[in-house]
């Protein structure tokens, strides 16, 4: 099986990974690790800075799962992040992509991350699957603390009903 998973340096990106190395993989499954770097606006130059980032954040994910015992190859690929996983899927025959989601605040950003999955999931040579990073506000032992204060001091909690 070839699995490409996209990532870019975001927490969205390491929920993706840390998804992958949770679960069994069939027997010579491949994994390929994806960043895309963009080119600059005003000129057909590439960023050497983004070339350097692109390797470090490719580089970071790959040790991740080489921990886990899997099989993985990176490549950096030059343009938007949407069409360069489709076409790194297309041309590697991919069987699968892994892509995260971040939760950020703003809706602009909201809507540009939407935009990326949207484009991957509607253009995508293969099956698709987003992870969603999980937000956590605060560590499950302070919400159980919180939770037994609030019970000691007859105080309802909603939160946790």
């Amino acid at each position: 099986m070839k699995i490409l998973i996209a990532v870019d340096g975001s927490p969205g990106s390491m929920a993706a990974l840390q998804s992958v190395t949770q679960r069994p993989w069939p027997p010579l499954s491949v994994f390929r690790i994806l960043t895309s770097v963009e080119e600059k606006s005003d000129s057909t130059e590439l960023s050497g800075h983004g070339h350097e980032e692109a390797e470090h954040i490719t580089a970071r994910a790959a040790d991740l799962l080489q921990k886990s015992a899997l099989r993985v190859e990176t490549v950096i690929r030059y343009g938007g992040p949407g069409s360069t996983i489709v076409e790194e899927a297309e041309e590697w025959d991919a069987d699968w992509i892994v892509v995260g989601a971040n939760d950020e605040s703003s809706t602009l950003k909201k809507w540009l991350l939407g935009s990326v999955v949207q484009s991957v999931v509607k253009h995508a040579p293969c099956s698709v699957e987003v992870i969603r990073q999980k937000v956590r506000l605060q560590p499950l032992e302070d919400a159980q603390a919180q939770k037994d204060r609030s019970l000691s001091e007859g105080t309802p909690n909603l939160e946790f009903a």
